[in-house]
Order: C-alpha cells, then structure tokens, then sequence
C-alpha cells in the first residue's frame, strides 16, 4: 500500500491511477524501485522517483522509458 493508493482511495488522483512499483536493473547490483502511475487518457505509464537529486528536492516524474535509461528529465 502506498500514498499514491491512498490518494486514489480519496479521490485525489483525477487523470491517473496508481500502479504497481516500477523497477529497473541497469547492473547486476543496482537495483531500484520507484511509485508508478498510469495516465488514463493515454494510457502511459509514468515514474515518480526522488533519487536523482539530494534528499529534501521535489521528485522527478518522467516516463518509464526515460526512467530505466537514468534520464531525469
């Protein structure tokens, strides 16, 4: 369960819906996982992640093919 599914729950989420974790494995011991949502229009799917910049900063959100090549933008 996570916040994304909580704002869903409540309502919050107008134009997308939470999906399961997103997950990429660029080398055999860099593995990361992050919230993903799906947009409902398009249908694309979407990655909310804060590990590209210092603790504190707002998250990225970038698609998932940009997401899996380490692209933050």
């Amino acid at each position: 369960y996570t916040y994304l599914a909580l704002l869903e729950q409540e309502g919050l989420l107008r134009y997308h819906q939470s999906t399961e974790y997103a997950f990429r494995m660029r080398f055999i011991f860099a593995q990361h996982y992050s919230a993903a949502i799906k947009e409902m229009g398009s249908g694309e799917d979407w990655v909310i992640d804060s590990w590209f910049f210092d603790f504190g900063s707002q998250p990225v959100i970038v698609t998932v093919d940009d997401w899996k090549a380490g692209r933050p933008h």
